[in-house]
Formats: C-alpha cells, structure tokens, sequence
C-alpha cells in the first residue's frame, strides 16, 4: 500500500489544482516507489507549486521516470528535476496554479494533433 499524500501539505494548493497536486505526486510514488511522499513540501510561489520529496539513496531516478511524470500533464507540469546534495536528493516538480496562461510552442501543437489523428485511426 502507498503512503497518502499529507492534507497539510495539499493545504498549500487552491482547491482547484490540489487533485492535480495529488495525482503527480501518486504518480511520482508509482514511477519512483522508495519514493517518501509522506515527507513532500508544496511551496506556493508566484503562479506555481514547488513540490520537493525526498529520494532515498537506493533509488535510481532514470530520464523516463522524469518524462513520465511531466507526461501527465504537459501544460501544467513545467519542470522536474532531481536535485542531489548529500546522503538524501530530492525530485523537484514545478506545476503551475489554476491562474497561471498555459503556455506551448508550435512543437507541442504538432504533438498533440498527431497523437489526435493516430487515436482516431
């Protein structure tokens, strides 16, 4: 069974964005299982949330974990990085709040009406 996001650090977030919140964080743990999800801090800031977790030293943060996680909502997820110093790093995830202009270039536009036409068959 995984470790529930806390509802103290889901406080930090608008009503609004605290499903989406929770749901890259559950993902996170899925991707990343030593993942401490119990420990995370959420840092509201000038249109985004700064989530930090904690990592464990055993666990391997690999390029298609971080994808993965940015995968799941590419306009609002902005970035995520592991940020290593020490016995403990920690994966950084940036998701902008309900307010903030989602932003896309023209590649990201390609992208989607691609993958629109590939479902359709």
């Amino acid at each position: 069974m995984r470790t529930r996001v806390p509802a103290a650090a889901l406080s930090q977030c608008a009503e609004a964005d605290r499903v989406l919140v929770e749901n890259v964080l559950i993902l996170a743990q899925e991707m990343l299982p030593l993942l401490d999800v119990a420990a995370c801090s959420i840092d509201p800031k000038h249109g985004h949330y700064r989530i930090q977790v904690p990592v464990s030293a055993q666990t391997r943060v690999g390029l298609r974990e971080l994808r993965a996680i940015e995968a799941y909502s590419p306009a609002r997820v902005t970035g995520v990085a592991v940020q290593t110093g020490g016995a403990v790093g920690t994966l950084c995830i940036d998701i902008t709040d309900q307010n903030c202009p989602i932003t896309c270039t023209e590649l990201d536009v390609v992208r989607i009406c691609k993958k629109r036409r590939f479902l359709r068959g």
